[in-house]
């Protein structure tokens, strides 16, 4: 006889009427056991994909977004520069100063004084007024990055009624940012047509703080 068979469990498996069922549940049993890390493997693999598509959708759609927004930028950069070319700055002060004497003999009047101050310099804040002449206690919270500059000038001239008109239209189609903060006319003496004309301008400009 042969001495396997005589192995009591080996023997009552073999002879035993279930041991189809027993073979094909064991089976069954290592085919789960293998097959459910490939499916968890398999599930990862699906989220991994479906995260990466989504990126790349985004990629694609910022890609493609691109041309857009670098065309915003640009049109933001353009009226950025438009405006800026209209302040007076420590640079451009001179140049402000000799176009405002062309426009004056231009016109037929005389310069008798013509002073800009020393510009007074303070934080601009967040919804700000450059008309202010100092920081309000509840916009101190509200600082950005950048520092407003305003410069006076007082302008003194001398030119008949016809003169200080003219200069008056020249200074009004200047695209400067300034504000006209005070204006005197009067008889330059009496019995002259001659007139003397003082104004006071506010001049703006607006840039970054310096670290």
């Amino acid at each position: 006889m042969n001495p396997v068979m005589n192995n009591g469990p080996l023997r009552r498996f073999c002879e035993s009427r279930h041991r189809k069922l027993i073979v094909v549940i064991v089976t069954t049993m290592f085919g789960l056991l293998v097959l459910i890390p490939l499916v968890d493997d398999y599930l990862d693999k699906r989220k991994s994909h479906s995260t990466l598509t989504e990126d790349l959708d985004r990629a694609r759609q910022t890609v493609e977004g691109m041309p857009k927004i670098e065309q915003q930028v640009a049109e933001i950069v353009e009226k950025l520069a438009a405006i800026e070319s209209r302040t007076i700055s420590s640079k451009s002060a001179s140049n402000y100063r000799s176009k405002v004497v062309d426009l004056v003999r231009e016109s037929g009047c005389q310069v008798r004084r013509f002073d800009v101050s020393t510009p007074m310099r303070r934080a601009w804040m967040q919804e700000d007024n450059p008309l202010a002449t100092t920081t309000s206690k509840q916009a101190k919270n509200k600082k950005t990055p950048f520092e407003f500059e305003r410069r006076n000038v007082v302008l003194l001239v001398d030119g008949t009624m016809e003169n200080v008109r003219e200069l008056l239209g020249q200074l009004h189609k200047d695209d400067t940012l300034a504000y006209l903060h005070r204006l005197e006319l009067h008889s330059a003496s009496r019995g002259s047509e001659q007139v003397t004309l003082e104004i006071e301008l506010w001049l703006f400009a607006l840039g970054r703080q310096k670290a």
